[in-house]
């Protein structure tokens, strides 16, 4: 491993395989510089909300897993319900897919629903740390975002490795033990 010194920050520069990329945690910068952007601010921080609860709920023995109702989750992150779950179609105004569907469609998260509308009770399993952008992903961003993304990579010594992934993403499935 080569160590190099900058600007009083010390970084590690690993050379990873194109198969250990799906283990390597890039840090909480390449999240908020990269899968930020990618995922959207709003989506970002409704993520970075539910990991904090998820922390929160597994070291509170009393808490016995039980999560906040989305009505506390809407007074927590200042998005109405319908953001959050969606709505369906109804007269004249079109549907809306949640938040929580399209994180749980990027793996992101995976959310168990128990009940019907305003009374349905929601669990989920967060992933608390989130992979690399595969090239798919990244070729998301706006073009100067993807530059500084490549320079990223090439100063971390992971840019010949990333360029082989044929991965639409790293992000491993989460496994739901009820």
């Amino acid at each position: 491993m080569k160590t190099q010194k900058t600007n009083n920050h010390t970084s590690a520069q690993t050379a990873v395989s194109a198969s250990d990329l799906g283990n390597y945690w890039p840090g909480l910068d390449y999240e908020e510089f990269y899968w930020k952007p990618f995922m959207s601010h709003q989506f970002y921080n409704f993520w970075r909300t539910l990991s904090a609860l998820q922390r929160r709920i597994n070291s509170d023995p009393d808490s016995n897993g039980r999560w906040p109702t989305i009505s506390q989750i809407e007074r927590m992150t200042g998005l109405t319900r319908g953001a959050i779950v969606g709505r369906q179609a109804y007269g004249n105004h079109p549907g809306q897919v949640g938040i929580i569907d399209q994180l749980a469609e990027l793996q992101i998260i995976a959310a168990y629903q128990k009940g019907e509308g305003n009374g349905s009770r929601y669990t989920f399993e967060i992933h608390e740390r989130l992979p690399l952008l595969t090239p798919a992903q990244a070729g998301k961003l706006p073009r100067l975002l993807q530059k500084d993304h490549r320079q990223h990579l090439k100063k971390s010594g992971l840019l010949s490795s990333w360029q082989g992934l044929t991965a639409v993403s790293l992000v491993k499935p989460l496994v739901w033990f009820a």
